[in-house]
């Protein structure tokens, strides 16, 4: 009724350690997210609580 497998056959890797090379999109999008004071961060996330609060706080 059921196949036997070894543990080998049903395990998968995953490689963590890999290198972005420093051309890459990555690097700028990560250079512009970085370049976000946290502070408006922080007013726009409080922001979008409040709106979620409050329309829950309606139904």
């Amino acid at each position: 009724m059921y196949k036997n497998h070894i543990t080998g056959q049903t395990a998968l890797t995953l490689n963590l350690d890999f290198t972005i090379p420093s051309n890459h999109l990555a690097n700028a999008i990560s250079w512009i997210v970085d370049s976000i004071p946290e502070a408006i961060l922080l007013y726009t996330l409080l922001k979008q609580v409040d709106q979620y609060t409050t329309q829950q706080s309606c139904q």
